[in-house]
């Protein structure tokens, strides 16, 4: 048996103390993640119900900061958001990820549970409050995603994908892009 799965510090002992976090504050990680889902399915209705005009709503934010990077560069706010994203994990992964180094303090200084508990809820405060706002003012949006000539203008159109499609993640887009171009480039 190796050093770092013995009873007394460890990978394992590590896991089972966040399953039994888990196991107490369920109900809370369960209603975060269904406020996003909810989230998604009211973000699918105003998209429904979007009617699309010739006239676009001028937005000083667009216009300000749309010029900050050229179309051919949209890939560099993925990149960030993946950094941002993946340094989220490895923060919260950190006390299981020491436990495995053997560096694991006792007691932890946090619990991956928890941090996600958290991470969640705060999640869940933002997506109500966003939800009460788009659907208190449905413009239309300087948004390429709003524009009917647009390629990423593509709103629900049965209740089915209103209530079940989630919301749309560029990165999937890009990627299917590039190989497109790839593939177009052989």
């Amino acid at each position: 048996m190796c050093s770092s799965c013995s009873l007394r510090g460890g990978v394992w002992p590590r896991f089972l103390l966040e399953l039994h976090y888990l196991a107490r504050c369920w109900r809370s990680v369960l209603l975060g993640a269904l406020v996003q889902l909810l989230h998604s399915t009211f973000t699918n209705v105003v998209y429904y119900m979007h009617e699309p005009t010739v006239k676009v709503l001028k937005d000083n934010g667009f216009r300000l900061l749309g010029g900050l990077i050229p179309p051919q560069y949209d890939w560099v706010t993925e990149v960030f958001f993946f950094a941002l994203f993946i340094t989220f994990f490895v923060v919260a992964f950190s006390p299981i990820l020491l436990a495995s180094r053997g560096v694991a303090s006792n007691p932890p200084p946090f619990s991956t549970t928890l941090c996600f508990r958290r991470m969640l809820i705060t999640a869940g405060f933002a997506a109500c409050l966003r939800i009460v706002s788009f659907l208190a003012t449905i413009l239309p949006s300087p948004a390429p995603h709003c524009h009917v000539g647009s390629p990423d203008y593509d709103p629900p159109t049965t209740w089915v994908q209103i209530l079940f499609r989630l919301d749309g993640i560029k990165v999937t887009t890009l990627f299917i892009q590039v190989k497109k171009k790839s593939d177009s480039a052989l």
